[in-house]
């Protein structure tokens, strides 16, 4: 099956190999004790210039140091270091010790890594010999140089001073030199390039704004430099040990604490599900490559960090202690906070005792399984069932009638211990004897070979996103979203964006002005502002180009100068007409554009008062956001979101929670046809108006819920994407504004700069350190503060979200 929501699993390309151009088919797994050492015969050619190259993927939120690289003493060491708000920075310090003392390079990007769902390209590029001290030492980050930094006094190392690193040191990868902190997660493709400081571009490249590994075989590696691609199973040093040197220098690492099944597939240009540390409670202790999960008290849940709404996916679960035990899948909106799988009716859960769950009711249903089993739970959102297996037993399909996007989980009583296989380890972290079941796209490692259809969850399986934002056919969500920052001249500028917008958003960030919102359907001089409900204006100070839009004029709403200013804009290429009467789709005449691929739609109409009336938007598939306006006379903006019932409405432009009851402003649900209007006098259907549809596809756009914990460890809001734009606003009480965030004013995490859709105000700054800010990650949003427009305890919050990268290839944060 496919249409404008991409293809079905069935449907996938099984390597993702179209699209990378250089795949990389093996990682290391660190947890706990497990890293590598080696010491150099000899000095290198040069001890002043160096290169360090790796992926890396984090899976513990442990305050304990993740270490990359280190040199006996810590005279070169890169590591992630805990901050004070549950993640990471990225730490580099190198230098020397000689009779004049220490002599350090210390240098921290202000950049949070708390992305522990995909893969990080990192790059410590050294030369001493640079007269700009700046430039002795580059980080580089998914391939973008870090020019921002913690400290305002950053220190650099001497100009030509000789580093440690390269030298006959000891040498560590995945621990700190004395062996008291580790590197908890995964590593891949690790290259050390002696003598020479390299940009990322040597190991990566960006291809359809995604970067992305690059074939390296042209490097010269010099006469430390060494490459470990974790190809190998072997534990010595040597060609055949998971340490082995692929460069050609036969510089080989020594594993230590480290056994066969470490070497994992997954990898950056096939990233695999694991157990998600940053969607469940503290009730978990997550180890082992975020595969393990040990419950230490009672209730609580632990989700995947992949969904699925469509497609036959396969997992394992080995049950390794405990005596009351559940797993199963859940709707990755769930709450973690439940007592098991099960107790609330968005998850269906199978119990060691044999009897299934759901909506808090237990039934009869298969076997008891005890410590030492495997449960293998096929999934088929196709048909919307779910089967559990005990040791390759089927036991029947447990629940049908499945609907929404699902997450596998475990969870239920303190002292249970987990090791969930998503298709990369069926040892279970050694507790088993590895089995090498792969699924019928060649892919995985199973205890059991899975069901007919069913697929390992990995990115190489999941759908491939609808070609016109697909980066491996070509496209991009670039091409039919931008977020961008630009400074006012007080004349005429083009904004470049790619694209020939036809809705275009701004706001100003240095004052309170309300910014402009204009399209392509009502004409470039006619225009709105968000943060009030008048009539349209004529002002024609923005207008649409072949790649982009032009902002003129000296005003405090479009350009004005010296004055910074934010602006969003959307793409609905193709032009639509609907006659109500010739059609028999709707009852009343809509015009405008429409993108079905990207989900988005304008159409004007004029409304007759009439509960029940309906406008035809054009999408072919339901929206699960419409803004209606009214053009010619003031009238709220009102709004429906797909997470409410669809009578409750809300207004853009002011701070109200939702309200109303059918017929007031929306009659009935929406179709994949029509939206149907209420009786709400001005505010939709009695006079001219222009609406505004979206509707969710995947890889591009989401309108999520989630219901707040009053924790600076919020609430993880599943997207299936990187988010590039956010607009969150609580619904469930009056006084809390519409808070718009981006990647565009905030490129690096957390996301701590916002404005507000209801307010003609300024840009406003988060405390990074004191709780307010929130991060976009390669799969969703983590919450991460107390404040009630985010996360009140309890609170009921809805998401408009649009896309980055998708998720199928997106980089981690």
């Amino acid at each position: 099956m496919s249409g404008p929501f991409g293809s079905t699993a069935w449907m996938a390309n099984p390597s993702t190999g179209g699209f990378y151009n250089f795949p990389i088919s093996n990682s290391i797994r660190l947890s706990e004790t497990g890293y590598f050492t080696h010491t150099n015969d000899s000095d290198s050619d040069s001890r002043t210039k160096f290169t360090y190259s790796t992926w890396v993927k984090l899976t513990s939120t442990s305050t304990a140091h993740h270490q990359l690289f280190a040199t006996t003493n810590d005279y070169g060491h890169i590591y992630f270091t805990a901050d004070d708000n549950s993640g990471h920075t990225l730490r580099v310090l190198v230098g020397h010790a000689g009779t004049g003392g220490q002599n350090f390079a210390d240098i921290i990007p202000t950049a949070k890594f708390r992305d522990y769902l995909a893969w990080y390209h990192i790059v410590v590029a050294v030369d001493t010999t640079q007269g700009t001290a700046s430039n002795r030492i580059k980080i580089y980050i998914n391939g973008v140089l870090q020019t921002d930094f913690y400290r305002t006094n950053t220190t650099y190392i001497n100009q030509n001073q000789a580093t440690r690193v390269g030298g006959t040191d000891l040498n560590y990868i995945g621990a700190q030199a004395g062996v008291d902190t580790y590197h908890k997660g995964y590593l891949a493709e690790t290259h050390y390039i002696d003598n020479s400081q390299l940009t990322a571009a040597s190991f990566g490249e960006t291809k359809n704004n995604i970067w992305i590994p690059k074939d390296t075989a042209g490097l010269t590696y010099g006469t430390n430099g060494y490459r470990l691609q974790y190809k190998q199973t072997g534990t010595s040093a040597n060609s055949s040990g998971m340490g082995a040197d692929t460069s050609g220098n036969d510089n080989h690492w020594t594993p230590v604490n480290l056994v066969a099944s470490d070497v994992f597939s997954d990898s950056p240009t096939n990233n695999f599900a694991t157990l998600n540390p940053i969607a469940t409670t503290s009730a978990f202790t997550i180890a082992e490559g975020s595969l393990k999960a040990t419950q230490s008290a009672n209730h609580g849940i632990i989700k995947s960090t992949i969904s699925q709404s469509t497609g036959k996916w396969y997992c394992e679960i080995g049950i390794i202690s405990g005596s009351s035990r559940m797993v199963g899948v859940a709707l990755d909106t769930s709450l973690v906070t439940q007592n098991y799988i099960g107790h609330a009716a968005d998850g269906y859960g199978y119990y060691s005792s044999g009897q299934k769950y759901s909506n808090n009711s237990a039934s009869s249903y298969g076997a008891s399984y005890a410590n030492g089993d495997v449960i293998g739970i096929a999934l088929d959102m196709d048909a919307g069932t779910v089967t559990f297996y005990k040791n390759n037993s089927s036991q029947g399909a447990a629940f049908s009638s499945l609907s929404g996007s699902f997450v596998f989980a475990v969870g239920d009583d303190g002292g249970s211990v987990y090791v969930a296989n998503f298709g990369q380890d069926s040892s279970f972290a050694g507790n088993e004897t590895a089995q090498g079941n792969a699924d019928g796209n060649g892919i995985g490692d199973f205890y059991y070979a899975p069901p007919s259809g069913h697929l390992a969850l990995c990115t190489a399986n999941l759908p491939d996103p609808v070609a016109t934002i697909d980066p491996n056919k070509g496209g991009s969500v670039q091409d039919y979203f931008s977020a961008d920052i630009f400074t006012g001249n007080g004349t005429n500028q083009d904004i470049d964006i790619g694209f020939v917008p036809n809705l275009v958003w701004t706001k100003q960030r240095t004052d309170n002005s309300g910014g402009l919102w204009m399209d392509s359907v009502r004409g470039t001089d006619a225009y709105f502002q968000t943060a009030n409900n008048n009539a349209e204006g004529d002002f024609g100070n923005i207008t649409f180009t072949s790649t982009g839009y032009n902002v003129s004029g000296n005003s405090n709403v479009d350009n004005e100068n010296a004055h910074k200013f934010i602006g969003w804009a959307w793409k609905a290429e193709s032009a639509f007409s609907n006659d109500a009467s010739s059609t028999s789709v709707g009852s009343i005449d809509s015009t405008g554009r429409v993108n079905a691929d990207a989900g988005f739609s304008i159409v004007t109409y004029t409304g007759n008062g009439t509960a029940g009336a309906s406008v035809a938007h054009g999408l072919g598939s339901e929206p699960k956001w419409i803004i209606a306006k009214r053009r010619n006379a003031s009238g709220h903006w009102r709004v429906q979101h797909g997470a409410l019932t669809y009578a409750r409405y809300m207004s853009l432009d002011n701070t109200g929670g939702s309200g109303g009851d059918e017929p007031g402003v929306w009659h009935r649900a929406p179709t994949t046809t029509v939206f149907s209007l209420g009786q709400d006098g001005p505010n939709v259907n009695n006079g001219l108006y222009i609406a505004y549809s979206f509707a969710e596809v995947d890889g591009f756009s989401r309108f999520p819920d989630y219901i707040g914990n009053g924790s600076t460890d919020g609430p993880f809001i599943y997207c299936g994407f990187r988010p590039a734009f956010t607009i969150i606003k609580r619904e469930d009480t009056n006084s809390r504004s519409w808070i718009i965030q981006d990647s565009a004013r905030s490129p690096t995490n957390p996301i701590i700069i916002e404005s507000e859709a209801d307010v003609a105000g300024r840009d406003y700054e988060s405390n990074a350190t004191g709780g307010y800010n929130i991060d976009y990650l390669s799969n969703g949003i983590k919450i991460r503060n107390t404040n009630v427009n985010w996360n009140a305890d309890g609170g009921r919050y809805i998401v408009m979200a649009f896309a980055e990268q998708p998720f199928k290839y997106a980089n981690a944060r």
